[in-house]
């Protein structure tokens, strides 16, 4: 919606529907870590919710900031601060 939608208030689409955006986020990350018991915070679904969005617009020429009343992600530096350091470095090769 936000690549070919003219959203008014991409703010608003956000509050309205953040949680059905992130509803396989928990399960994403009890996979990645292969730890069935992870639970994630409101604050850090949001977070992945927001990163997973960003790297569907990243890969559209888009990019979060495009709409400045979103909130951003900081999933990146949460993430790198719990995996292994070749995944952090992988990490940051894929965002620069």
């Amino acid at each position: 919606m936000l690549m070919f939608c003219d959203v008014t208030n991409p703010k608003q689409l956000w509050d309205a529907h953040w949680e059905s955006l992130s509803n396989d986020i928990e399960a994403m990350t009890r996979y990645e870590r292969v730890d069935p018991t992870v639970t994630l915070s409101e604050d850090a679904l949001k977070d992945r919710a927001l990163y997973e969005i960003n790297q569907v617009l990243m890969r559209n020429g888009h990019h979060l900031e495009d709409f400045p009343t979103l909130p951003k992600s900081n999933y990146i530096l949460l993430f790198m601060e719990e995996t292994d350091w070749s995944k952090k470095s992988w990490l940051m090769i894929d965002i620069h």
